[in-house]
This record gives structure tokens, sequence and C-alpha cells, in this order.
């Protein structure tokens, strides 16, 4: 049992040191030091005006660090900057290319070298990042250039420890728990089951001390030969696969991993020690120390690891589904290829006399249909009812896209007899209008419906509108076609309904600042941003629609990656923790399963305590996950997959919990044979 221990220790702290650094490698800007934010929310003195590269240079020499700038350029992948010498971290990156752990497309650029190519990122600069020893002397003197030009900046350090630990805890908190609950109850039950030989030695004149000290070290001793052998294993792995990239950073995530266990397993012979010093040295020779609240401990890290399996694998197949629609989208975007997103500066935003001077230019042209309105949400957020609660199933979880006259330049919509929506015809000005497909669900309508009498209004006016009035409805019919769209994590969308705001619209400007999906073609953006100057002010970045796909094509696969990482430790660990309750178990009972086993009894007689608490264990899993309504937690976690989440956990938890007891049941087979034949032997 404690080379188990030692097996899970070393394995874990492994598996749990490679994870980190695995996820951390898919940000281009692992390993920077320090990074200033907020230099991409231009006050409007500079919007417009070049973006000061000469700084990075001069920040550059002076305080002897690599000076890095982040953004969206028109070279997708490019990490840009100024080394700070020709042995510096960003030195080597030219060099060598960036150390990837997996796929990358980064690719270091010299401004040194290659100095116009700042102007790729002056218009979307979204960070500035440092690497050196004076890093943070280099950014506080950055974010004092900036402050003095107006800009709100600050500055973080990102390789830092309290950064790797807030990074370890989201990714491996519950994972480091069960495996140090599983390493402590193997290394001490290992001390629980030599109680025999501890009570023999004890009579002999050894001290309980001395004892105590000799467990430590074989355990120490065993820890340290798995270190080597793992360490070696895995840098054999790293130069084969990645060409020895990182390895530095595992050995270095490593280490506190394994002490933190190796500490556990210590603790574990601590308290073992101290409740065989609670029995008589007789009682100790004749067996009679007991495991006590041992085995129960397992069982409850089990039923735990199988619920947070189940709740991995349901989010991991919502991100498996959000990634395959970026994916899609990015397949698919059409029309929207020639278009940019406009995002606004929440600082300047926040000037309410500017904003006011704003809306007019707005009007114009989202009226004019140079602005496109494009954002989704879930009926839900737009359901006003006094009845409203957070269970979906009633409509809330359709789909709703707003739009403006610019979303039918890319869009076409059939009616029922046949022909297109013509805006300019079916489109009424005095009102707001519904495109509502044929078989909406009619809950679904009449939420949207009332948020369109009700509400709508507060975002603008209408000529001629009355709040309360009903909206003009226009019935489509469905298709199998997609809609790209913005807004709210949704990114496609087949059948919605479409609320339409007429070209006689005029937005209030709460409503202008708070859209998320407003867009412009690429190819006219500077001449209709030039003819409205109080509004480009407010714009703090504008992203290419393809762009903005691709970005979130490789968020969703990070954070699709990141749960795979967290599923499969948890996969690893479930098996250890069965494995710890039947080595538990039949050391406890060893000599009844021998006999048991040798008089010809079927496994079900020699494993009744087993047997008692699976039983309870699995009425207790079916009656916390027995399926429920879907609510709106559910429509944040899993999107399209709300509804039927319930329903698919429930089979989840059952089917994992098949498999676990298959498992157990092999293992305490194998296991009881293998007492058998170890006493064979010994006769």
């Amino acid at each position: 049992m404690l080379k188990a221990g030692r097996v899970v220790a070393v394995l874990m702290s492994l598996y749990m040191a490679f994870g980190l650094i695995w996820t951390g490698a898919r940000d281009p800007y692992m390993g920077v030091d320090v990074e200033l934010y907020g230099v991409g929310a231009r006050p409007s003195t500079m919007v417009g005006k070049a973006w000061p590269a000469s700084k990075m240079e001069e920040w550059s020499r002076e305080f002897d660090v690599d000076v890095l700038v982040a953004g969206t350029p028109k070279r997708a992948g490019v990490i840009a900057g100024y080394p700070a010498s020709q042995n510096s971290e960003f030195a080597t990156w030219l060099k060598n290319g960036y150390p990837c752990l997996n796929s990358c497309v980064a690719k270091p650029l010299n401004l040194k070298d290659h100095p116009g190519d700042i102007r790729d990122f002056e218009t979307e600069v979204a960070g500035l990042y440092f690497m050196g020893g004076r890093s943070k002397e280099a950014a506080a003197t950055a974010s004092a250039y900036f402050k003095s030009r107006g800009w709100s900046t600050g500055f973080e350090e990102l390789d830092s420890r309290q950064n790797w630990i807030t990074d370890f805890q989201d990714l491996f908190g519950r994972l480091m728990l069960v495996s140090s609950a599983i390493v402590l109850l193997l290394v001490g039950g290992c001390v629980l089951t030599r109680s025999h030989s501890v009570g023999v030695l004890l009579l002999q004149g050894s001290s309980r001390l001395g004892l105590v000290l000799v467990d430590l070290l074989t355990w120490v001793k065993l820890m340290l030969s798995g270190a080597v052998f793992g360490l070696v294993g895995m840098f054999l792995l790293f130069r084969v696969a990645f060409g020895g990239h990182q390895f530095g950073r595992v050995v270095l995530a490593f280490t506190p991993i394994w002490a933190a266990l190796t500490i556990v397993g210590a603790l574990g012979i601590f308290f073992a020690h101290g409740i065989l010093s609670r029995s008589s040295i007789l009682g100790m020779v004749k067996g009679e120390t007991r495991f006590g609240a041992t085995f129960p401990i397992v069982y409850l890290l089990r039923t735990f690891l199988i619920l947070a399996m189940v709740s991995l694998l349901m989010a991991l197949m919502s991100s498996v589904s959000d990634y395959q629609e970026q994916r899609q989208v990015e397949a698919h975007l059409g029309a929207m290829k020639t278009l940019s997103l406009l995002q606004f500066n929440a600082g300047v935003g926040d000037d309410v006399e500017h904003q006011g001077s704003a809306v007019p230019e707005f009007t114009r042209l989202l009226s004019s249909g140079e602005f496109i309105v494009n954002q989704a949400t879930p009926a839900y957020y737009l359901d006003t009812s006094d009845s409203i609660t957070d269970q979906l199933g009633n409509g809330q979880e359709s789909l709703v896209i707003e739009a403006s006259s610019g979303f039918f330049k890319m869009n076409s919509f059939t009616m029922l007899n046949g022909r297109p929506v013509d805006f300019s015809r079916d489109i009424v000005r005095d009102n707001m209008t519904l495109l509502v497909p044929a078989g909406t669900n009619p809950k679904s309508f009449d939420i949207v419906s009332g948020y369109v009498k009700n509400v709508v209004h507060s975002n603008g006016a209408i000529p001629g509108m009355k709040p309360g009035v009903a909206p003009h409805v226009v019935l489509v019919k469905r298709s199998d076609r997609y809609y790209n769209t913005y807004g709210r994590g949704i990114s496609r969308v087949k059948n919605p309904i479409i609320i339409v705001y007429p070209n006689t619209f005029r937005p209030s400007q709460d409503y202008v600042t708070s859209l998320q999906g407003l867009f412009v073609e690429s190819r006219r953006q500077a001449e209709v941003l030039a003819s409205a100057p109080n509004f480009a002010s407010l714009i703090s970045d504008s992203r290419p629609a393809a762009k903005v796909v691709s970005e979130s094509v490789a968020s969703k696969q990070g954070k699709m990656d990141q749960g795979l990482i967290e599923l499969l430790g948890l996969l690893l660990v479930l098996p250890l923790c069965t494995l710890a309750a039947v080595f538990l178990y039949v050391r406890q009972n060893s000599k009844r399963v021998f006999i048991q086993t040798t008089s010809g009894h079927r496994l079900v007689d020699i494993a009744p305590m087993l047997i008692v608490v699976d039983v309870i264990t699995a009425a207790a899993l079916c009656w916390y996950s027995w399926p429920k309504g879907a609510v709106l937690d559910d429509l944040h976690k899993y999107g399209e997959l709300a509804l039927m989440a319930p329903k698919v956990q429930f089979a989840f938890v059952i089917m994992v919990f098949l498999l676990v007891v298959l498992l157990q049941y092999g293992l305490l087979d194998r296991l009881r044979w293998g007492i058998v034949r170890h006493h064979a032997a010994e006769e």
C-alpha cells in the first residue's frame, strides 16, 4: 500500500504539472513577467493618432527588458516587440521560435529589424508585456506615461507565484484534494495494516519515535526514487515530442506538488502511529487495530469524484459543441467576411455629455444602413412577465436576433406565400416588426412580443409609436439555414425570432453604448467613422468579423482542452480511488477473505460491506442526480443542450457508477486470489 501511495503521488504530480504547463503554453505570451493593461481603451484625444512605438524601444533600453505588444494585427499569430539584448528571453524566441507544446502559430517579430510593422498594431493594441528583471519598473514608467496622456492603465504581474497558484487552483484544485486524501489514506492504512509487526517491535524494545522515523525515511526514499524515474520519463517524452521545450517549467511546477503530496503521506504516517499509540501493545500484536473511518472516507471521495466527472463531462460536451459551432461559423461566414465589429471604449462611454453628441451621428448612420445591428440573446433575458422563474421549457430558451435594416443586406427570408421579405415593403416605419418562423413556440412569441410592447421603447423612440402597441408580425418559412450573429456567447442561430428596428428608430444613449453586435463594412469603415467624429471617439476597437471568429475558435479550443485535461485527471484518479477502497477493505479483512475464498464462497459472500455501501451510494447518486427541469444555470453552461442536460447528466452518473462498480469487484476478485496464492507460497 505504501508503494501504491507513491504511484498515486508521483503520477498525479507529473500529470498536474504537465497539465498546468500545457494549458499555459497555449498562450503565446506565457513567460512574460508583467502586463500593462488598459492601453487598448484610448481616450478620445488619441483616437486616430499613431501608437507611441518609439517609447517601447526606449523602455527596453532604459530598463534592459523585453517589451512586447499584443493586439490583433493584420498578420495573425505575430508576437512583436523589442528584445533587451541578444541573450534575452525574447531574443531566444526570435532565434528558435516560440516554445509551444501544442498547436501554435505564434511567430516572434523583432520590431528593431521591422520598425514599419508596428503600423499593423497601431489601431488595435490590446496590451503591453515586459520580460526581465526590471519589468515592474518598466511597467510603472509606461503606466505613468499613458496616464499623463489620459489613458487609464494599470499593470499586473503574470509570472508571479500567486498567479501560478491561482491557475493551479482553478484547474486542479479538487483533483489535488482528492489525490491528497487518497495518499493520506493509503500511506496511513499501510501503517495500520502493519499493527502486528509494530506491536512485536515494541515488545522487543523499539521506541515509537524510532518506528515513526523509519516509516518516514522509507516513504521519503520511495517518493525520491519515484520522482527521479518520473522526471526522467517526462524528460524523454518532452525531448521526443516537443524538442525539450518547457521541460524546465514542468520541473518547477512538479516540485511543489510532489513536495506537498510527500508531506501529506508523512502526515498519514503520523496519524496512523497516533492511532496505534492509543492501542495496547497486546491488542496490536493480536491485530485488533481497525481502520476506523478510512474506508467510508474513500467511498465518499469516490462518490464526489463520480459527480465531479459527470459535471466535467457535461461541461466538455458544451465546450465541444461551442467549438464545433464556431468552426462552422468560420467556414460559413458568407457576407459577414466583409464586416468589422465595433467595440465601445468604456472609459469614454461613461461621459454622458459625450454620448449625447454621438447619438445623432449614430442614428443617421443606422437609418442609412451603414451601421448593422446584429446581436443575439436567449428569449429568457427578454421575459418581462411577473411569473418569470429560472425554470426553462416555457419558450425562454428560444433564440432571438435584434437587427437593423443593414442586416437584410446580408440575409434573406421567405414569406409563407413564397415571396422574399422586402425590407422597404414589409417592415413598417411606425412600429417594430417581428419576423417569426412558422411553427415557433407560442410562448416564445409571447415573450418577445411582450418585450417589444413594454420595454423596447426604452431603447429609443419611433415617431408615432406608443408603448404597449403590439408589434407588426411577418410570418416566414422555416429553413435549415443558420444565421451568423453576435452576443451573449451566441454566434450561430437557426430559425430565430427577429426583432427588426425600422429606419425611423431613434436610439437612446444607453442603447448605443450597450450594443454588442454593431458592425460596419470594412472597406467603408474609415470613411463612415470619419463622417461621425463624435461617435468614432466612442470606439476603442474594430476587428474584422473573420478575425473575431478565429479568435473565438482559439478561445473555445483552449477552454475545451482545459476541460479535457481536468477530466483526464479525474479519469486517472477515480480508478486509483477505487483501488484504494479495495486495498483497504482486503487488508482490513484479509483473514476472512482468505478463509471464505478457500472455503468456496462466492464473491458476493466475501464482500457484504462493499455491497451494502454500494447500494447506499447508488441510492444517494440517483436521488441527487435525478433529472429535474432545466434552469437558467443550464442555459449558461450548456447553451442549446440546456433542456436535455438534466437527463443526460443522470445517464452519465449511472454509466460512470456502473463502470466503477465493475472495476471494483474485478479488482477484489484478483486480490482475493492473490491472497490465497500468497498464503500458499508461504506454506
